[in-house]
Order: structure tokens, then C-alpha cells, then sequence
């Protein structure tokens, strides 16, 4: 254990992890000039798994945060917006199959997180890679400041249902067992913050396939899989609240911060004479 908490896990297997990683980058950057898409995938597979890793570390040392929860505050702004997560999630678990939908897009967000930059990488798409690339690390590192001054484990600490998800649940239950300096026995790999970082990922999935919507309309393919994508991600969204994982403010904050970064990154591109992450 190398770090304060034990909600960061530093083992020695994540370390030979990142050396296989660095070896398989190697490999993609010299694979590059013979067999280019092959190449760029290998490479792209590298940094996204250590990003990965980078991230689970970050998390963890977020979720260590000492500040008071502002959970009630948020819970106030529901209120103003007149919005109850209670009764949202008790018609939502009265529609099994709407249920279900929304289930399966809400954690449909891992998979998509991942599977974006290798399609990118061994599509060959380079600057849109690197602008996802840079979008992440953007949205993470203000997001992730955010969530340190003003943490919250999520409308299952203020409120009462019996249809609150059981990772919910846990959160507060995480969040007491850290600063008691308990010895968790599972994992964390995530925390339920303000902003989203559901709905930062959903927005700029949708902003991206509507790019790509846009430049191959005569497509017969791209049309039906690119509208499909922005459905599934306006029901991920959507499912943030309908599931009970968070309070309105949170999707309004995640969006402002998605579509603020996406369109502000080319400046900064252009700034650094390139990209943020070369």
C-alpha cells in the first residue's frame, strides 16, 4: 500500500501493468509507419489503460476530500426545480422495461469511455483522438477540484426510497468509513459528484456522433448507428436523475462543463501551439 488511504490501491500488479503498457506503446509507435492502424491502436490501447489507472488513483485521492458534504444544498435546488427523486424513482421501478432501458444506457458510460479512443486509434482519427484525449483530462481535473471543496455522496444521504441503487448506497457509507480511517474491504472507482461526469461523458458522446451525423449524411450506415449512439446517451443522461444517482444541479453542472471544455479546447490547442497532451 503506497498511499495515506486504503481506497487507492497501488499493488504491485498495477505497476507491471504499467510496464507492459509502456512496452506495448513502444511496439504501436514502431508498427505505426509499416502498419499504421494496427500501430495507432496499440499505442492508443497503452495510454488508455495507464489513463485508466491514473484516473482509479485520482479518484480515490478526490474521494479522501475533508470538506463538509453539501448534499442539503443540493437536495434545496431539487426543491427550487421542484423535481423528486423519490417519486421519479418509484415510477421508473413501476415500468420494468423503462427500467431496464435505462439501466442498460446508464452503464453503457464505461464501456463507451473505453471503446471511443481505441476506435479512434485504429481508425486513424488522431486529432479527434487527442481532443477526446484532452477533453477527459480537462473535464476530470476541474471536475474532480470541484467535487474536493464541495463533495457530496448523493441524493441517498438526505433522502428516503427503497429503490435507491445499491452502489448509492454505499457512498456515504464509502465516504464515513474514509475519514474514520476504517480499512475498506471493496473498492471504489468512482464517486457521485457535482458535476456528472455521466453527463459530461454523455454530452460529449453526442457531440461527437453528431459531428460525425453531419459529415456523412449520404451514409446508408453512419445515420442509423450515429442516431442510435445520441439516443443511448439522452437516455445515460437522463438515467443519472431517473435512477437516483444524482440531483438536477449535478446534470446542469455536468453539461455547462461538457459543452465549456469541448469548445473551448481549440483555443487552448492552438495556445499550446498543438495539443495538451502531445
Amino acid at each position: 500500500m503506497l498511499y495515506q488511504y486504503s481506497v487507492v490501491w497501488l499493488h504491485v500488479d498495477m505497476l507491471i501493468l504499467v510496464a507492459a503498457c509502456v512496452l506495448l506503446f513502444i511496439i504501436g509507435v514502431l508498427l505505426i509507419e509499416r502498419k499504421p492502424s494496427l500501430g495507432r491502436g496499440l499505442s492508443t490501447l497503452a495510454v488508455v489503460v495507464v489513463a485508466g489507472l491514473l484516473l482509479l488513483t485520482f479518484t480515490g485521492a478526490i474521494a479522501t476530500t475533508p470538506y463538509t458534504l453539501i448534499d442539503t444544498a443540493l437536495l434545496a435546488s431539487d426543491r427550487i426545480f421542484n423535481f423528486s427523486i423519490p417519486a421519479v424513482l418509484e415510477w421508473t421501478h413501476a415500468r420494468p422495461r423503462w427500467l431496464m432501458t435505462l439501466q442498460l444506457a446508464y452503464y453503457s458510460w464505461t464501456p463507451q469511455t473505453v471503446l471511443l479512443p481505441l476506435i479512434l486509434g485504429f481508425t486513424l482519427q488522431r486529432k479527434l483522438l487527442l481532443r477526446y484525449l484532452n477533453f477527459l483530462g480537462l473535464t476530470m481535473l476541474i471536475g474532480g477540484m470541484i467535487y474536493y471543496f464541495f463533495p457530496t455522496t448523493g441524493p441517498s444521504s438526505v433522502l428516503s426510497s427503497p429503490y435507491f441503487p445499491l452502489e448509492e448506497l454505499r457512498m456515504r457509507e464509502v465516504y464515513d468509513a474514509i475519514h474514520r480511517g476504517d480499512d475498506l474491504k471493496h473498492m471504489i472507482t468512482g464517486f457521485v459528484s457535482m458535476p456528472s461526469f455521466h453527463t459530461v461523458n454523455g454530452v460529449v458522446f453526442i457531440l461527437m456522433l453528431w459531428r460525425w451525423l453531419m459529415s456523412n449524411l449520404s451514409s446508408i450506415w453512419v445515420v442509423p448507428v450515429a442516431v442510435f449512439g445520441i439516443i443511448v446517451n439522452v437516455l445515460l443522461i437522463t438515467a443519472t436523475m431517473a435512477l437516483g444517482f444524482h440531483y438536477v444541479v449535478d446534470i446542469i453542472a455536468g453539461a455547462v462543463l461538457a459543452i465549456s471544455c469541448w469548445f473551448v479546447l481549440p483555443y487552448m490547442e492552438k495556445k499550446s501551439e498543438g495539443v495538451i497532451f502531445k
